[in-house]
């Protein structure tokens, strides 16, 4: 219908990132993005606020001196466009969805006095949940029905009883999930992890033990090593995970090759979190600076492209890569973390947790296993309901931001632990926006934008 508004809804979402006689549009949801000339834009404007296809092309026509016909030609041309760039609207979620992880912090055992330790593992807390109360909390979160059940620690592999937790997460029909450093891996349990499709992760902070023992203590590198030879002779599925810190920021790239190499299917990495046990060695001595994080960024996304054309099924998760790639779905509004809308963290006394990083902060804790179940929890918390409602146009510090549909709220937890401030900045802020920046002004810089005044210019 002429008298109708355009059937394509483009997000209210979209982030802008404006050029010398052209502006940048991002879709949050999709990835997706153009390059328009500012009349273009200014009819993207005018689509946005409701105009309709008959006002749009009359107002066209006079503009350009051309038949209301092609006016209308031109127009349809430009949301065709939109729609393949994936610049259109999704249909939004709504209501409270079961959680995709529940995390057990089974033990805070561990035998690696790691410096980047958010929890500062090493000796078991007391009171710490026994085997059958651990098999009670995977019953609730099967009773969730949440998808994913990972036992983490201090180190799980430390617990007497581990395999048969992970028995009893696949028993309850979840896919058991472990984040350990391997420390003693047997041929027959890295068999049972195949015959049950668990999947792990495995930490490592370097390419060379010098660098990875440094953080992790003596001999944690080639217990690693040793245990992934044991993952990939029975085909057990894994991921390789580290924190970027002063001590391996030249590594970064390295690291990542030697995941793809050794045979995982991702490698998973983020700065370091100044939280924890990271907090006994000065600041500027173990973050790298926001430059040097948004070049790394910049590295791997270059990486990241040169995998994905040679048709590489490793994946390197970067935390704000992946929304260049594919967006962040069908609500940016929403924190990035999952935090309250897709995990839950039970510590190894039972302390009820939306994220392993508030584990010091009373404040922020739900409850405990041992007397509150996890369904009422999640279906009643006041205080997860009050972190659903964040979004991050109404956090302080992210509001105003032009990248905040594009970064998520970054960590609210490190907001919180690592600067005092639940709605302030991260320690993030700095090198997600000189990084996307960047990126963005390459693209304006590289790019012949889309036209709606030129015949054919909006293909």
């Amino acid at each position: 219908m002429k008298g109708s508004p355009p059937a394509a809804t483009i997000p209210e979402e979209l982030s802008t990132f404006p050029g010398e006689d052209r502006i940048l549009l991002f879709n949050p949801h999709s990835g997706g993005y153009m390059v328009l000339d500012d009349l273009t834009w200014d009819y993207v404007e005018r689509i946005r606020q409701g105009e309709t296809l008959e006002e749009l092309a009359g107002t066209l026509a006079k503009e350009l001196n051309i038949v209301e016909p092609e006016a209308f030609a031109r127009i349809y041309e430009l949301l065709d466009t939109m729609g393949k760039r994936g610049m259109i609207s999704m249909h939004q979620r709504t209501g409270l969805h079961p959680p995709s992880f529940v995390f057990i912090e089974v033990t805070r055992k561990c035998v690696y006095p790691c410096r980047t330790c958010v929890l500062s593992a090493g000796k078991p807390l007391e009171n710490e949940l026994t085997y059958a109360e651990i098999k009670d909390v995977i019953d609730q979160s099967a009773e969730m029905d949440a998808q994913s059940i990972v036992l983490t620690g201090g180190d799980p592999m430390t617990h007497p009883d581990i395999m048969d937790i992970l028995a009893y997460i696949r028993e309850k029909g979840r896919t058991p999930g472990l984040s350990s450093s391997l420390l003693n891996l047997t041929d027959e349990n890295a068999q049972r992890l195949k015959e049950m499709g668990a999947a792990v992760q495995v930490s490592i902070d370097g390419t060379t033990e010098e660098v990875d023992d440094w953080n992790r203590g003596p001999g944690a590198f080639n217990t690693s090593l040793k245990g992934i030879d044991l993952l990939n002779k029975y085909g057990v599925p894994w991921r390789l995970a580290f924190s970027i810190t002063t001590k391996n920021v030249e590594q970064v790239e390295g690291i990542c090759d030697m995941a793809k190499d050794l045979g995982a299917f991702q490698v998973a990495l983020r700065k370091v979190k100044w939280v924890g046990r990271a907090t006994n060695i000065e600041r500027d001595e173990l973050e790298p600076g926001a430059e040097i994080m948004a070049d790394i960024y910049k590295k791997l996304y270059r990486k990241s492209l040169a995998y994905k054309k040679d048709g590489e099924k490793f994946e390197i998760n970067a935390k704000y890569n992946s929304v260049l790639f594919s967006g962040r779905g069908q609500h940016p509004l929403e924190l990035n973390c999952g935090m309250g809308r897709n995990t839950m963290h039970i510590r190894s006394d039972g302390v009820i947790l939306p994220c392993s990083v508030f584990s010091e902060f009373p404040d922020y804790y739900l409850g405990n296993v041992r007397k509150d179940r996890l369904l009422d929890i999640w279906h009643s918390s006041v205080r997860l309901e009050k972190l659903r409602r964040l979004t991050v146009d109404n956090i302080e510090s992210c509001k105003e931001c032009d990248i905040r549909y594009l970064c998520g709220g970054a960590c609210r937890a490190e907001a919180l632990v690592g600067h005092g401030d639940f709605m302030g900045e991260c320690g993030d802020c700095e090198d997600v926006r000189l990084y996307y920046h960047s990126i963005f002004k390459n693209i304006l810089e590289t790019s012949t934008p889309i036209s709606i005044g030129i015949k054919g210019g909006s293909q």
